[in-house]
């Protein structure tokens, strides 16, 4: 069982990283459909030398850290790791409550602090 879910969860990181490939993802799956090509986000500019790290949506007996928790030595931190649906190919991205975020705009906001 352990098993099972360490590689769906190897699975749907792999579709994460895939689709952050070169910086930080937020979570919300709610307004995903929202067109947000006029939000006035652009790329940041990745060092010729980027520190690059993965922050990991669950506990698996490792310390569990908030994103504000991060050092600020990191350039890049890859929010990972979604978790597969019941749909072929879909993965979903909720909050591990291990993560100690009490909701999800808190997690929003240290995203936020972190671009900043």
């Amino acid at each position: 069982m352990v098993r099972a879910q360490f590689t769906k969860r190897l699975l749907g990181a792999a579709a994460v990283v895939a689709l952050a490939a070169g910086g930080l993802i937020s979570a919300g799956s709610a307004n995903a459909s929202e067109d947000h090509s006029d939000a006035g986000q652009s790329a940041a500019a990745v060092p010729e030398h980027a520190v690059t790290g993965y922050w990991q949506n669950f506990d698996n007996g490792a310390t569990t850290q908030k994103l504000s928790d991060v050092p600020d030595d990191y350039d890049i931190i890859a929010v990972a790791f979604a978790d597969a649906t019941g749909s072929p190919g879909a993965v979903d991205f909720k909050l591990d409550p291990a993560t100690g975020y009490s909701d999800e705009q808190q997690f929003k906001d240290d995203i936020k602090a972190k671009q900043a």
